[in-house]
């Protein structure tokens, strides 16, 4: 998909939980986040 764009040189797809720790960048892009989670995770959003 980066390849695709021509973007490998300035992007990344990284995995994690942004409950523990969040890695400085430029733009974020979270899908399906709050899939099938349990109402009070989903408040903490």
């Amino acid at each position: 998909m980066l390849a695709d764009a021509r973007v490998t040189d300035r992007c990344e797809i990284r995995t994690g939980d942004f409950f523990e720790s969040i890695p400085p960048a430029d733009l974020y892009q979270c899908k399906s986040v709050i899939f099938n989670w349990p109402t009070t995770r989903t408040w903490t959003t």
